[in-house]
């Protein structure tokens, strides 16, 4: 009998549980054929179908719900050693989240950190990813979450996912669907200091029709620009879920624009080479949390 892998179990779950290989893939942050692959492992190893087609989805066979009984039991134990090593880990993480993101997944995440890591001191540094990276290589910080870094060949880069952006401006601008960049040059534009994600995006936008921003507002807070954006003094890119409460109230509309804006690749840093276990662990509550409430819903890999 070949040997058993527990990659291969949580795909076997996660797909009985979701329904199919795509929501499976998606929830475990893995390429469709990496899932399928594992799937293909397990049901070889063990000489047993265990899912077949149902509509655009999958059903558990027979055998499939002998299996998933014992799966899970593999992997709720698993969960019980890791929540007991969790509750040891103590010391201090200075950790760094990029601004937007932070806006919206810091309460949550620093709930689930005191319940799942109590032990565990957390230092908070809240900035640009550009910033961020920089304090990363340094040795500043212990890890991060940026958004389009820049790259740096000391630290190693996981991706969480596709964080939606749009144009966001007070509806007072009443500017037409569909926005090209000749549109909008003329408009005032809020934006952080270069070499920042969202310079950069703006200028990018606004090469594809070889312009630039007429006039370029730059902040160096990713919060007072949404509050400058309501009060009707610019336009910038935000990512949607930041501004969602604006949105809500009225004061921020998102603008349809072509070309279309590319999301925000959000990935987790740690410099190269330096394993932590707390890291680990923090990275772990992390994607949990980001699970939870969704944060990833719109876009996927």
């Amino acid at each position: 009998m070949k040997r058993l892998t527990l990659g291969q179990l949580e795909a076997f779950v996660w797909t009985a549980r979701l329904g199919g290989v795509e929501q499976a893939a998606r929830h475990l942050h893995l390429s469709q054929p990496s899932v399928s692959m594992r799937l293909r492992g397990l049901q070889a190893a063990l000489g047993a179908r265990l899912l077949q087609r149902a509509g655009r989805g999958v059903r558990l066979t027979p055998e499939g719900c002998t299996v998933l009984d014992r799966a899970q039991s593999v992997l709720n134990e698993l969960e019980t050693l890791q929540s007991t090593e969790k509750q040891e880990i103590s010391g201090l993480i200075r950790f760094g989240l990029a601004e937007g993101f932070a806006t919206v997944c810091v309460p949550p995440l620093m709930a689930a950190l005191q319940r799942e890591l109590p032990k565990l001191q957390v230092d908070l540094t809240i900035g640009s990813s550009g910033r961020l990276e920089q304090d990363l290589s340094e040795d500043l910080l212990d890890l991060a979450v940026l958004v389009n870094p820049l790259g740096r060949s000391d630290l190693q880069l996981v991706s969480l996912g596709l964080q939606e952006t749009t144009w966001a401006a007070a509806p007072s601008w009443k500017l037409p669907a569909g926005a090209r960049p000749r549109d909008l040059w003329q408009v005032p534009v809020l934006t952080n200091p270069p070499p920042s994600p969202t310079f950069r995006q703006v200028v990018a936008w606004f090469a594809t029709a070889r312009l630039s921003a007429a006039k370029l507002i730059i902040c160096s807070s990713g919060t007072l620009i949404g509050q400058l954006v309501a009060a009707g003094v610019g336009i910038s890119i935000m990512p949607t879920k930041m501004i969602a409460p604006y949105i809500d109230a009225g004061t921020i509309a998102t603008v349809a624009t072509t070309p279309p804006l590319e999301p925000g690749r959000v990935f987790v840093s740690y410099r190269a080479g330096v394993p932590r276990h707390a890291t680990e662990a923090v990275i772990q509550v992390l994607d949990q949390v980001l699970e939870a409430i969704g944060y990833f819903s719109t876009w996927a890999e």
